[in-house]
């Protein structure tokens, strides 16, 4: 047998920190698309705040998998730069969703968790650092949806099919003709 059929029998691993760049890609494209999005419909402003925490989720995400490991401190900067994007994510959110938004709370409460996970990832204490980002994240992600699931956006219109029923009603008879 020869190199190539071996190699074709064992399937390709991907190293973490190929997976991680691969995700700043697509963070970037996707940041870079609702910078396209909002050039063509400047009114939707929550597509800037959607840019923007994509943008910096991606430089936090790109800059975390190429850094060796032991420069603690660029470790800390990304990972502050993946929180100031989720930040900027949920703010818009809010813009999207029409909902009222308080910029101090929710800056100090982006500030807090981004020392409490910075800091210890600064003086070497990376996997603490991480393990409380994990739980922070996902702690403010069942607080905001109420732990039971995600809540989507109420509707600004009605839908299509309460659209059909207001605009002509049908009968039984007038199933087969068509409607709007």
């Amino acid at each position: 047998m020869d190199g190539k059929e071996e190699a074709r029998g064992t399937g390709v691993a991907f190293d973490p920190d190929t997976l991680f760049f691969a995700a700043g890609i697509c963070a970037a494209a996707l940041a870079m698309t609702m910078l396209s999005m909002w050039f063509q419909n400047r009114v939707d402003r929550f597509l800037i705040g959607w840019m923007l925490g994509m943008a910096l989720i991606a430089g936090g995400v790109i800059l975390y998998s190429t850094v060796p490991p032991g420069h603690m401190a660029v470790t800390a900067i990304a990972f502050t730069l993946e929180i100031a994007g989720f930040v900027a994510v949920y703010v818009a959110a809010r813009l999207f969703t029409g909902e009222p938004t308080s910029w101090a709370p929710v800056l100090a409460l982006g500030l807090a968790v981004a020392l409490v996970v910075a800091v210890p990832i600064a003086f070497g204490r990376d996997g603490i650092g991480i393990m409380v980002y994990n739980f922070l994240r996902r702690g403010c992600s069942r607080r905001r949806h109420g732990g039971t699931g995600q809540r989507g956006r109420r509707p600004r219109f009605p839908s299509s099919a309460s659209r059909r029923s207001t605009c002509c009603p049908r009968s039984p008879s007038r199933l087969a003709e068509p409607c709007c």
